[in-house]
């Protein structure tokens, strides 16, 4: 099992906060484990380094997951940020 990490910037406008909440799967959390998920073809979990409210926006937020397999950091950095763009 290998073990990842990230630093993310993003605009927090149109999501609900960091954290998966119940109720509403539109988090930067939920959606960084949805895309992880599609390309691993795994349960994937991402803890951050804090938490972000509603609306708000982040700069070299850190976190980290991990993968059964081993991929390429700079495969997952574009990945992610392809899938995160056309959203």
């Amino acid at each position: 099992m290998q073990n990842y990490k990230v630093v993310l910037e993003y605009i927090g406008a149109k999501y609900n906060g960091w954290q998966k909440q119940g109720n509403n799967k539109n988090t930067i959390q939920g959606k960084l484990e949805n895309i992880l998920a599609e390309l691993s073809g795994e349960q994937v979990e991402i803890y951050g380094s804090g938490r972000t409210d509603k609306g708000v926006h982040a700069k070299c937020q850190v976190a980290s997951f991990k993968l059964d397999k081993e991929m390429y950091c700079e495969f997952l950095r574009n990945y992610l940020n392809k899938y995160l763009l056309l959203t």
